[in-house]
Formats: C-alpha cells, structure tokens, sequence
C-alpha cells in the first residue's frame, strides 16, 4: 500500500475498471459531457499500522468499512480534504450510517434523471449510493452545497462541488 496524504474524515475518489463504474461514468457523460472520471466517493476512516486506511463508502452490499487498498486494486483515486467546518463531525456521520442499505432505488432514479433531468426522484428511506451518503456527511459537518436533490448526487459532481475543479 502507497503511503497516503490524508487524515480522518478525508474524502477519497475513485476511478475504478469494472462495468458498473464504466456504465457511472458513461451516465455522467451523458449528463454533464465533461467531468465523467469519478465513480465512486469514500471517506477515510483510520490508518492502520502497515500504512493502509480502512474506509467508509456505500457499496452493493450497504455502507460499510473496508480497506483502501481494495479500493485503489480497482484503479486510481485521489484524496481530498474535508471541505467541512468539523470534519470528525462529517466522519461521525458516515460511522452512524454504517450498516444501512444500498440505495438501488435511488440509482435507477439517478439513471433516469441523469439522462431526462428532473423527470424521475425517488429514494427508498435508510438506503445510500455512495456520493449522497458522503454529500450528506458533509452537510452534517457544517459544509452546505444546493443540491437539486442530495440522494441524486453523483461523484462527479461531488467532486467538482467540494474542489471546485472540473474532473
């Protein structure tokens, strides 16, 4: 494992190869045309001795805690800081999020809404994808963006909301 540059509550963004991540990033293109690199968002959580993070995110089987150097096995990511004004409060959000469902309502919404925007919001309650779990986070850290919808935020927009930089 790479040593990493970051501390609790950090965010990481991910740019995996698999075919879900390819179809997150097709979808974005679709939408946004620029700023598609971005499929998947976590927060870190501790560093271990050997270097390694474990991590926060949202993925097919809930939020859960696993380690970043699964996380960059599947491709490049980025760390960025915690844009919040209390960023252990952001990172206490994501703890208490762990355990709950995937947010499979809400992709197929988002899928939907990223190609006819605003024709289609739906969200099933204690579900996350993993952007709106992190955008979330942030608001409960003291950090407020207007997002049309929170539970239809993407990576990609997440990350040019917090860094201000287009992917």
């Amino acid at each position: 494992m790479t040593k990493v540059d970051g501390t609790t509550g950090d965010l990481v963004f991910a740019h995996s190869k698999g075919i879900v991540d390819w179809l997150i990033r097709a979808a974005e293109w679709v939408r946004f045309r620029k700023g598609s690199q971005w499929n998947h968002v976590a927060m870190l959580s501790h560093e271990l001795a050997n270097g390694d993070w474990t991590i926060i995110s949202a993925e097919s089987n809930g939020v859960i805690v696993s380690l970043l150097s699964e996380l960059t096995a599947r491709g490049p990511i980025v760390i960025v800081p915690n844009p919040s004004d209390r960023p252990m409060m952001s990172f206490i959000f994501m703890t208490t999020q762990t355990g709950q469902r995937y947010g499979f309502v809400s992709i197929v919404s988002l899928a939907v809404s990223l190609i006819l925007p605003g024709a289609l919001s739906l969200y099933k309650p204690g579900t996350w994808i993993c952007s709106a779990v992190v955008a979330e986070a942030l608001r409960f850290g003291g950090w407020y963006h207007q997002w049309p919808n929170v539970y239809q935020v993407v990576p990609s927009e997440l990350y040019t909301a917090v860094t201000g930089k287009k992917p």
